[in-house]
């Protein structure tokens, strides 16, 4: 993760770390967007994870922090 901030501070275009051992919020962005067009506004709604605690297990109880 150092080595790619380094890289970010010196790079002229946008640089986004998509998947880390703590967080994957690209997965989660898609698992949104797919959320959304099957069943409407999330916002609000209650969630069941299911499957092991990991990086997308992480990425979702932040995004239910910021949805509710």
């Amino acid at each position: 993760h150092g080595r790619l901030e380094a890289f970010a501070a010196h790079s002229q275009v946008p640089v986004i770390n998509a998947l880390t051992d703590f967080q994957h919020p690209c997965q989660l962005l898609a698992d949104i967007q797919t959320y959304i067009e099957h069943r409407g506004d999330i916002a609000g709604r209650t969630v069941l994870w299911v499957g092991d605690g990991n990086n997308m297990c992480n990425s979702f109880i932040e995004a239910a922090e910021r949805f509710d």
